[in-house]
């Protein structure tokens, strides 16, 4: 059965839960929203930056990234976490990687995995909600919780951070953005030949305001040299 807000509240209240960084205004009816912590890593940066000095963490479009939660989760045994995205993100593609579910008995900060799937750049800022978690308490509490590599987790795990860094090549967001630039490069073209044409038709059209002018000048001309030709032959009669 899933956590009231009351119930939540309840259980943090004993020490419970989210015991660092809980914040009141983050409880939903059924569930509580995570916040952006202060470290975080992407696939463009290939560094650890602190999200709080720098004030928000920006996603490019294709991009992997690792960040921490804000609030420090201590789960009791008969307690378990469902996560999930905020629909204001989801809603723009990006979409979250980590593990769905925090077991019974964990201790420490989340460590969320994300990808934008957009073509646009995703901002967050730091303490920002950008998850859920929904708790359910067990009919029976977990005889062996949670006792693995990330329990007490205080920071982006090393390999996460590894194979961040190792990858080479370029980025999915790279590609994008060489093929966002391939695409106006080509639009640039179609414009230019756009121009060119447009020119040309200027071209032809006074061109042909020339023709007509000339046609119309030798026109008269002819006129002209007709009529002198009649009044020479009248002169050399008389």
């Amino acid at each position: 059965m899933a956590l009231s807000r009351e119930e939540i509240l309840k259980y943090v209240n004993a020490n419970q839960i989210i015991t660092r960084n809980f914040e009141e205004n983050c409880l939903e009816p059924a569930s509580y929203d995570i916040r952006l912590g202060n470290e975080g890593i992407t696939s463009s940066i290939k560094k650890k930056v602190n999200i709080e000095d720098l004030g928000y963490m920006a996603i490019e479009p294709g991009e992997f990234a690792v960040f921490m939660s804000l609030e420090f989760f201590e789960m009791p045994n008969d307690i378990v976490g469902n996560i999930g995205m905020k629909s204001k993100y989801a809603r723009r593609g990006l979409i979250l990687l980590v593990g769905l579910q925090i077991d019974p008995g964990f201790k420490g900060y989340l460590t969320l995995r994300m990808f934008n799937t957009s073509t646009q750049k995703i901002v967050i800022s730091f303490r920002e909600k950008i998850g859920m978690v929904q708790f359910i308490k067990l009919n029976v509490p977990a005889k062996k919780p949670y006792s693995g590599p990330y329990q007490e987790q205080l920071t982006i795990p090393p390999e996460d951070i590894s194979h961040i860094i190792e990858s080479e090549g370029m980025t999915m967001g790279n590609v994008i953005k060489s093929l966002q630039g391939l695409i106006t490069s080509i639009n640039d073209l179609k414009n230019s030949q756009e121009n060119l044409r447009k020119d040309w038709e200027r071209h032809e059209t006074r061109m042909e305001r020339h023709e007509k002018r000339l046609e119309w000048i030798f026109g008269i001309f002819g006129i002209i040299l007709g009529v002198l030709t009649v009044i020479i032959a009248v002169f050399s009669i008389i």
